[in-house]
Order: structure tokens, then C-alpha cells, then sequence
């Protein structure tokens, strides 16, 4: 098992000691090794949405599914509605729809946006949320 050199004690192999246990969780150009840190060494709130990859999280691992400020699910008939079952969208509904985007920080931000929301293949999950400043971007 890879270990810390003990000073006083590894005289002449400290350095190779060093870098086999730095070699556990590092590659060689020092950069962190995919999967060597998992969700035990995340504080909460550390991990930015920009740096998770597209697709890479399961709507329903997701903690505010359904809930204020969080994401809502589809009904089948396409609607949008909250943990309750209310509706919010309406998916036949030709009326415009405005959201409030909240920053990290929870603060609102300035503004109308235009959502896309993309549905898989199968129409039973989402597939790509997209947010454009207008309707013109949308394409």
C-alpha cells in the first residue's frame, strides 16, 4: 500500500516512496485522475453546473426535482407541473411564459429569457435544456 515518506527514515528512496503514493490519485503531469474523487470529498455547493458535463446526472438524482426553485416534471400529457401535480405549463398552451432565472447566489436575474427543452428519442425524459436571450437566438 502507497504511503507518505517517514522523515528520518526513508533515506535514499523518499522521492520514489513520494511518488507512488502521489501516483494513486495523480497522473503523471500532476493533474487529478479521473474517479479518484468522489462525492465523500465534496463539500456541498463546490461543484459549478459548467463544469458537469451534459447528460452526465440523472434528473431524478437531482434534489429539487419538483420543488420551488428547482426543476419541475412533465406530465403525460406534456404539461408542466410541480411536486403537487398543479399545472405551470400548459404544452398545447400558445400563451408566452415567463420564468424567473435565479443566479447561484439566488439572486433574480435581469431580464426575459427563452427556455428550450428537448425531450428524448422516446419522449420519456429530458434530453437538453437549453436557455437563449430571445426567440431570434432560438435555431
Amino acid at each position: 500500500m502507497a504511503r507518505l515518506p517517514v522523515p528520518g527514515q526513508d533515506k535514499g528512496t523518499w522521492g520514489d516512496i513520494l511518488n507512488e503514493y502521489l501516483s494513486q490519485s495523480h497522473d503523471a503531469d500532476g493533474s487529478i485522475k479521473p474517479g479518484a474523487i468522489g462525492s465523500s470529498q465534496l463539500q456541498d455547493g463546490t461543484v459549478e453546473a459548467s463544469k458537469i458535463p451534459d447528460g452526465e446526472i440523472p434528473l431524478q438524482k437531482l434534489s429539487s426535482v419538483g420543488v420551488a426553485r428547482g426543476l419541475a416534471e412533465i406530465d403525460s400529457d406534456g404539461d408542466v407541473i410541480n411536486a403537487d401535480g398543479e399545472k405551470l405549463i400548459s404544452a398545447t398552451s400558445s400563451n408566452a411564459t415567463f420564468v424567473t432565472y435565479l443566479k447561484h447566489d439566488g439572486t433574480p436575474l435581469e431580464g426575459t429569457k427563452v427556455v428550450v427543452i428537448t425531450l428524448t428519442e422516446d419522449e420519456a425524459d429530458i434530453d437538453n435544456v437549453a436557455v437563449y436571450d430571445s426567440i431570434g437566438d432560438v435555431g
